[in-house]
C-alpha cells in the first residue's frame, strides 16, 4: 500500500468503499462538536449561577451591615432617648397625670 492510496481511499486500505472513513471521521467530529458545544452552554449555565449565587451572598452581608448599622447609628451618635436620661416622676405626680401622658415623646 502508498502512501497516495491510503489518501485517495479516504483511509480505507481495502479499498471496498472509498470516502468511507472520511464519511465517518466527519460524522464522529460532527457529534463531538454537539457534545462539546452542549457541555459549552451547560457549563455557562453552571457558572452564570455560580456567580449569581455568589453576588447575591455579598450583596446580603452588605445589606446586614447597612441594617445593623442603622440601628445603631443614634447610640453611637448619643442621641437616644432612654430612661436613664429622664428625670424620674415622683409618685405624687403619677396621680395628676392623665392616661396617655406617659407615652408622649
Amino acid at each position: 500500500m502508498k502512501k497516495t492510496d491510503h489518501v485517495e481511499n479516504g483511509g480505507n486500505s481495502a479499498g471496498a468503499i472509498p470516502g468511507a472513513v472520511v464519511v465517518s471521521e466527519i460524522k464522529g467530529q460532527a457529534a463531538r462538536s454537539l457534545i462539546a458545544r452542549r457541555t459549552r452552554w451547560l457549563e455557562w449555565i453552571v457558572e452564570k449561577g455560580i456567580f449569581l449565587v455568589s453576588l447575591s451572598a455579598i450583596l446580603m452581608v452588605f445589606l446586614i451591615f447597612a441594617f445593623v448599622g442603622r440601628e445603631a447609628l443614634p447610640v453611637a451618635l448619643g442621641k437616644t432617648n432612654n430612661a436613664r436620661a429622664q428625670k424620674p416622676i415622683k409618685p405624687e405626680e403619677i396621680a395628676g397625670l392623665s392616661p396617655g401622658a406617659a407615652f408622649v415623646l
